[in-house]
C-alpha cells in the first residue's frame, strides 16, 4: 500500500512559512529528512519516499524558501537560508513529534551541500548524499568544466533579466524559482572553495560532524563528477564517509524506480547508530 503524501507546513525561525510532504512511516525508529536539488520538484521524491515509508521510515521532504510550493515568501531570499533557516524547521518538526526516532537527511545535489550549515546538523544521526559536490567548475573534466563555469557567468545575467521568477515551470523543466537564489549559486561556484569561500561569510559545521555519513554518486553524472563529489566530503574531518559509486543513473536515477538501491540505503540506515546524547558537539 503506497503512503499518502500529505501537505505539511513548516515555520522557519526567521518566521518564514515553507512547504513539506509528510509520508508517514511505523516500525522503523527513523525519521528521514529529504533535501531536494535545486530546480527540483517535490513530487520528483515521491516513489523513492513512498519506498521509505513502505519499509517503515516517515520522509518529510522541504520545499525549500524561493522555489515551488514556497516560491513566495515575503522579504529577502538567500540560498545560505536553506541550510541556516529551513532545514532547522524540519529538524526542530521532527524532533518536537517524535523525539524517540533516529534522525537523519537525505541530501540531493545542493540540498546534500548546504546540510552542515545549521549548527543543529549535530543532532542528525546520518547524513546521506546523492550526487552533492563541492561545485567549483575546476572539479570537473572538459568539456564539462567549460559548460559550467559559463553557466555561472550566465546565470547573473539572466537572473537581472528575469527579476520575479525563473519560469520553469511553464516550460516543463521544473519548478519556479527566484532569480536571487540561482545567482548565489553562481557566485560559489566560481570560488575554489565554494560555499566555504572566506568572502561568503557561512560557517558550515562539517568538519565537527561525528554522525555517519553516506555519499552516493554515479559514474556517468555529468552533473556531479566524482572529484567534485569527493571534494565536498573530504570536509567531513571528524568522521568516516561511505562512498557507493554507481554505474548508472546519472544525477537523478538514484530516485526512479531503483528499489534494490534503496532496499541498500535501507539497509546502511538501519545499521547507523544514534548521535544525539553522545559526545558530538552541540
Amino acid at each position: 500500500m503506497k503512503a499518502l503524501s500529505l501537505p505539511l507546513p513548516l515555520l522557519c525561525g526567521d518566521g518564514i512559512w515553507i512547504s513539506a510532504s509528510l509520508y508517514e512511516g511505523q516500525g522503523s525508529g527513523i525519521t528521514l529528512i529529504v533535501l531536494p536539488a535545486m530546480m527540483t520538484r517535490t513530487r520528483f521524491y515521491r516513489r523513492f519516499s513512498e519506498h521509505m515509508a513502505a519499509h517503515g521510515v516517515r520522509v518529510l521532504v522541504v520545499c525549500h524558501r524561493g522555489m515551488g510550493e514556497s516560491l513566495e515568501p515575503s522579504g529577502e531570499v538567500r540560498l545560505r537560508d536553506w541550510g541556516e533557516q529551513d532545514l532547522p524547521a524540519a529538524i526542530a518538526w521532527a524532533r518536537g513529534t517524535r523525539p524517540q526516532d533516529r534522525l537523519m537527511v537525505m541530501g540531493h545535489s545542493m540540498g546534500g551541500q548546504i546540510v552542515t550549515l545549521p549548527a543543529q546538523v549535530h543532532e542528525l544521526d546520518a547524513i546521506l548524499t546523492m550526487g552533492a559536490t563541492l561545485a567549483w567548475f575546476g572539479h570537473w573534466p572538459s568539456p564539462e568544466r567549460q559548460g559550467i563555469r559559463a553557466w555561472y557567468w550566465m546565470a547573473p545575467v539572466i537572473a537581472r533579466v528575469l527579476r520575479r521568477r525563473w519560469p520553469l515551470e511553464r516550460l516543463g523543466l521544473g519548478p519556479d524559482i527566484r532569480p536571487e537564489l540561482v545567482r548565489t549559486w553562481a557566485r560559489w561556484g566560481r570560488d575554489p572553495d565554494y560555499l566555504w569561500g572566506r568572502r561568503f561569510g557561512l560557517a558550515p559545521h562539517a568538519s565537527e560532524y561525528r554522525g555517519r555519513v553516506l555519499a552516493i554518486s554515479a559514474s556517468d553524472d555529468r552533473l556531479g563528477s566524482e572529484q567534485a563529489v569527493r571534494a565536498l566530503h573530504q570536509r567531513f574531518q571528524s568522521t568516516q564517509v561511505e562512498h557507493w559509486v554507481l554505474t548508472d543513473g546519472g544525477h537523478f536515477g538514484y530516485f526512479q524506480r531503483r528499489p534494490d538501491l534503496w532496499d541498500r540505503t535501507l539497509a546502511w540506515m538501519a545499521q547507523a547508530p544514534a548521535q544525539v546524547g553522545s559526545s558530538s558537539p552541540r
